[in-house]
């Protein structure tokens, strides 16, 4: 839903629905423990992606890809390293450290 609302320009309804698939993805991953889990990976990136196109996202959302990311990093499980690379692109793009061009 937070991909259709975005591509119909609605940020608004992208930014509430990416929410909910957070907190959705956060209990499912509450759920298993301290495994890796796909769901959450997979909302984590769309949500990403969405907040480096402008969308307003939870403060909370470069957290919790960099603990995604420490996560990815310390597994020897290859089937993990898509989300890891694009966790090292995305992160610099969420950080709310990174200052916007002054005019």
């Amino acid at each position: 839903m937070a991909e259709v609302a975005f591509s119909r320009h609605v940020q608004t309804d992208a930014a509430r629905w990416a929410t909910e698939a957070l907190r959705h993805a956060d209990e499912s991953a509450r759920r298993g423990g301290d495994a890796i889990d796909r769901q959450q990976l997979a909302t984590l990136w769309l949500s990403a992606t969405l907040a480096a196109d402008g969308v307003q996202l939870p403060h909370t959302l470069e957290g919790r890809l960099r603990t995604a990311h420490h996560k990815l990093a310390l597994t020897d499980d290859a089937s993990w390293l898509a989300y890891q690379r694009w966790f090292e692109i995305y992160l610099p793009l969420v950080s709310s450290s990174v200052a916007a061009p002054s005019r």
